[in-house]
């Protein structure tokens, strides 16, 4: 079963005049390791939180996936390989399962409003005597 993926890759900025060689060949591995549906976003160029090899920026590229888990091995090693790529992250993409999530609680939250909405209020004469209703006095 296929099963969406998002990658982070960080590449080398000093290649600029490479650099969509390079996200290409990023491309490539992804396709020679059995990924569809294969979508990228160039982040451009932006400041590293600590420095990767004497560099204080990164070129990042977002790719989006469709791939079987056994794949993301060969993924990896390829690029490991890879010295234009400084850093890369996959991680397995549940977006639609949390929208799922969050829209079948908002439709029970508004279920129970409703049943609450619809119940009768509770009043003294149908024997509720509970603190909010005024103690009559003793004589």
């Amino acid at each position: 079963m296929l099963k969406k993926y998002e990658m982070m890759v960080i590449l080398d900025p000093t290649k600029e005049e490479n650099i969509s060689a390079i996200s290409q060949s990023v491309e490539k591995v992804l396709t020679d390791s059995g990924a569809s549906e294969l979508s990228f976003e160039d982040l451009g160029v932006k400041e590293l939180a600590y420095s990767i090899n004497k560099q204080k920026k990164g070129h990042y590229f977002l790719y989006k996936f469709s791939s079987e888990g056994s794949g993301n091995k060969d993924i990896e090693k390829k690029l490991n390989m890879n010295e234009d790529v400084f850093r890369y992250l996959i991680i397995r993409d549940e977006s639609e399962k949390i929208l799922k999530k969050i829209k079948d609680k908002s439709e029970a939250r508004s279920l129970r409003k409703k049943e609450r909405e619809a119940k009768k209020p509770r009043t003294k004469e149908d024997g509720d005597n509970r603190k909010h209703f005024k103690r009559e006095e003793k004589a």
